[in-house]
């Protein structure tokens, strides 16, 4: 449930900071969006290691 949980959050995250960035035009520097990728990667992450 913890993983599930996570993974939620890290897309509700993301999706937020895209829509920041995409309808009220927030920063889009390199280091942001970087950041990002560290989310996106830690939910991948967790999905491939938690078992079925």
């Amino acid at each position: 449930m913890g993983t599930a949980y996570a993974a939620w959050t890290g897309i509700g995250i993301i999706g937020t900071i895209l829509l920041g960035i995409l309808l009220f035009g927030e920063s889009r520097e390199m280091l942001r969006i970087l950041c990002l990728l560290l989310i996106l990667s830690g939910i991948i992450g967790l999905w491939a290691v938690t078992p079925g």
